[in-house]
């Protein structure tokens, strides 16, 4: 694509093509091949947040989840539980995960492999102590194999000194049909604030 080069005193506004594999950024809700499919702010107590086949749908394989959250007990685990029946019943497919992890203020690290025998994705282990970050990629939902994704997650280890875990993790988990719902919990306890973004990634 040729480029144009703008004077210094020349205002943009429209819409320009970005460097996005040919998509253009054509609305505050695209960000390249990503797309804002819904926001949801948690501001009072929650036992869980779901997203259902209103969201998860056949229009995308692949979406990428951006949340914020602060749970209401410390030393609670948040997790993600999958559906291919919009919340009916959730996946009881043996889930296989690994991660690697790095405590930011120390030479602690290590990494570690399990099957969830609460058939669910750990997002954020137990040492979670307040806000946590967390960029979490469900791929393939529309497979009638595998499904699976990445998790990176960023959250404090203790309320008294910031003193952070960062990890990343991979998992996989076998469905016979499409996931269409997906829902987060901690493992025990409420949601006591945070956001939830949720992006489709164009096929």
């Amino acid at each position: 694509m040729p480029l144009t080069r703008l004077p210094l005193t020349t205002g943009v506004s429209g819409t320009l093509a970005a460097g996005n594999g040919g998509t253009g950024v054509t609305s505050a809700d695209e960000i390249g091949n990503l797309v804002l499919l819904n926001t949801t702010t948690i501001s009072s107590a929650t036992s869980n947040v779901v997203f259902d086949n209103n969201i998860i749908t056949s229009d995308y394989d692949d979406y990428e989840f951006i949340i914020y959250i602060t749970p209401a007990t410390t030393g609670e685990s948040l997790q993600a539980f999958f559906s291919n029946d919009n919340g009916s019943s959730y996946v009881n497919d043996l889930i296989d995960q690994n991660y690697i992890y790095r405590r930011l203020n120390t030479a602690d690290s290590g990494d570690a492999y399990f099957s969830n025998v609460d058939k669910a994705v750990l997002l954020v282990n137990a040492k979670n102590a307040g806000l946590s970050y967390v960029r979490m990629t469900l791929n393939n939902t529309n497979s009638t194999g595998y499904k699976y994704g990445e998790i990176v997650p960023i959250y404090p280890n203790n309320t008294s000194r910031p003193d952070f875990y960062r990890w990343g993790s991979a998992y996989t988990f076998k469905g016979t049909s499409a996931v269409n719902t997906i829902k987060f919990q901690m493992s025990s306890g409420n949601i006591s604030s945070g956001t939830i973004k949720v992006y489709g990634i164009r096929k």
